[in-house]
Parts: C-alpha cells; sequence; structure tokens
C-alpha cells in the first residue's frame, strides 16, 4: 500500500484473556485514525473468531500510544491503537 500507515491494535474489554488472544494484530491503511473512530474488522481473516469472542466485529478506538524501542527500528510514527467493543445501535 502506498504512503500507507501500520498500527498494532490492542483490545481492551472486560474479558482479558480474550484480549490477550488478539494482541497484537497489524492494520495497514491510508487513513489517520484516532481516538473515538470504530474500525470495521469484518474483511479481516480473524473476523469469525472476533464476533465468537466479542460478539462483533466492530471496535472504538479509545487510546493511541506510540511505539518506542531501544534499536530505534520502530520509531517513524508506528501506534498502538487500543480499542474495544463497540455495538452498532
Amino acid at each position: 500500500m502506498n504512503n500507507s500507515i501500520m498500527y498494532f491494535l490492542k483490545i481492551s474489554s472486560k474479558s482479558p484473556s480474550n484480549d490477550d488472544l488478539y494482541d497484537l494484530l497489524e492494520l495497514e491503511t491510508t487513513f489517520n485514525l484516532c481516538i473515538d473512530d470504530v474500525i470495521n474488522l469484518k474483511n479481516k481473516p480473524y473476523c469469525d473468531k472476533l464476533v465468537e469472542d466479542y460478539k462483533t466485529y466492530f471496535f472504538k478506538i479509545i487510546g493511541r500510544m506510540f511505539i518506542s524501542d531501544d534499536d530505534h527500528e520502530n520509531n517513524g510514527g508506528v501506534l498502538t491503537l487500543v480499542m474495544e467493543p463497540y455495538f452498532v445501535k
């Protein structure tokens, strides 16, 4: 994907055992995702498992964490998006 942004996704819910199963998913997009955006993961290969574990494939971004490492390999704006299950009304 040209000019894309790589995000890592971390799920935060009332079920930490499920959350650990999905630590850390990757998402590549050209869109600048922010807090309160809702992500539709229906087309991801792990969608069926998400629906089984969380009863939805929609997730709302509740936080953004900048990733830094000692080797400075991932400092180019890579973010972890913390998200929670979201139920469309």
